[in-house]
C-alpha cells in the first residue's frame, strides 16, 4: 500500500544539491509541502527554484544544537523528516580525523 504525500509536509534536510535535491523533486511532484535546508542560503534558493513548486527554504547546521532546535520550532507540524546532509571522508576511515567522521554523519 502507498501512503500518499498529497498536503503532507516533507523536511528535506541536505536538499540543496545531489541526492537530497533529487528527493525533493520527486516528492513536490507527489504533491508534497516541501522544505528544503540547508547551511547556505543562495545554494537553497538555486535549488528551490530548480524544484519549482511551492517549496520553502530553511537554515540548518546540523552540528549546531541550537541551529536544529531554531529550525525546528518552526514548524506547526511535519509529516517526514529526510536527512542527506553531510560531508563525504576522503581518505581511509583508520586514518580520518573524528571531526571528518562527525561531519560525514
Amino acid at each position: 500500500m502507498t501512503e500518499s504525500l498529497v498536503n503532507q509536509s516533507v523536511v528535506i534536510i541536505g536538499g540543496s544539491s545531489g541526492i537530497g535535491l533529487t528527493v525533493a523533486k520527486l516528492v513536490v511532484k507527489q504533491g508534497a509541502k516541501v522544505t528544503i535546508a540547508s547551511r547556505s542560503q543562495e545554494r537553497l534558493e538555486k535549488a528551490a527554484s530548480e524544484i519549482g513548486g511551492d517549496v520553502q527554504i530553511g537554515i540548518i547546521n546540523t552540528l549546531d544544537e541550537s541551529s536544529v532546535k531554531e529550525f525546528f520550532a518552526n514548524f506547526d507540524q511535519i509529516d517526514h523528516v529526510l536527512c542527506f546532509a553531510g560531508d563525504s571522508m576522503g581518505g581511509g576511515v583508520l586514518n580520518s580525523e573524528i571531526t571528518a567522521a562527525q561531519n560525514a554523519m
